[in-house]
């Protein structure tokens, strides 16, 4: 179990960016099925054709397979772990979210390669090991350069490892928590269990609400060539489906029922 990696990666861009991504994702493999004659396949087509075919190399509930990343990865995951999730975000951007987990560690050299093929389209990652004190957090792949960051370290691995402890009583997310505690400190990690759940929750607030962000704000801040703002609003749109904030309502629920387990359980 110690051995065990989980990883979320999304791209963010436009519809002619979701197309050259998926046409990436086939033909690492040669596995894009064109027409010989008529139109140009549609994204929606190249989508479905990535389901497919992982579906098909894969496993029935693969619906993206490593191997569509690069030809020649450093990374790998089990088939039946590999999840693709494309949407058009309501400010016009699509977002394609991609989920595994693997005996090996988040290799960010796989995905850089599949950001080049792809116009250097931005991506984010997050990532985590079972073991506590693995590589976490977040990683940013844009403009052909790879950069950590050390924001959101543990959330990130409460997350992918525990999913917030949903779907399980507070009182056995309190026995989990209290073996965490004493990772906390031995790791030397400035964070208390409290502060950590106040921060997960913080975190996916701040996360749930893009409603500045539109299609103007985003036109206006090219036009303005104020790129470290459009950038931070194309970071936001991403972060929205790396964290699936589309559950807020759950997540927030289940961290606060841990929360005030954990407090009862200490007195605080």
């Amino acid at each position: 179990m110690a051995s065990l990696h989980r990883a979320r990666v999304v791209a963010i861009g436009t519809e002619a960016d979701m197309i050259r991504l998926n046409r990436a994702l086939l033909t690492t493999q040669d596995w894009l099925e064109e027409p010989e004659d008529g139109p140009a396949l549609t994204l929606e087509e190249l989508y479905r054709q990535v389901h497919e075919r992982a579906q098909f190399e894969g496993t029935a509930d693969s619906t993206f397979l490593y191997d569509m990343v690069t030809a020649m990865p450093f990374g790998e995951a089990t088939d039946e772990s590999c999840r693709y999730t494309m949407r058009q975000e309501s400010c016009g951007l699509y977002t394609a979210c991609f989920a595994y987990e693997g005996e090996t560690a988040f290799q960010p050299e796989d995905w850089l390669s599949l950001h080049k093929r792809c116009g250097m389209m931005p991506m984010l990652a997050l990532r985590a090991g079972w073991d506590f004190a693995a590589d976490k957090g977040l990683v940013i792949i844009s403009g052909g350069r790879i950069h950590d960051n050390w924001d959101r370290m543990a959330e990130s691995w409460l997350w992918l490892l525990h999913q917030y402890e949903f779907g399980y009583p507070p009182e056995e997310a309190v026995e989990r928590l209290a073996k965490l505690e004493k990772t906390l400190e031995r790791e030397d990690f400035d964070m208390s269990i409290s502060e950590l759940l106040e921060s997960c929750v913080e975190n996916l607030e701040y996360l749930g609400d893009t409603s500045d962000i539109t299609a103007e704000s985003l036109q206006a801040a090219k036009e303005q060539q104020d790129f470290d703002l459009l950038f931070e609003m194309i970071a936001r749109i991403g972060e929205t489906a790396l964290w699936e904030t589309e559950h807020n309502a759950r997540w927030i629920a289940c961290l606060e029922a841990v929360q005030e387990a954990w407090q009862e359980h200490t007195g605080e």
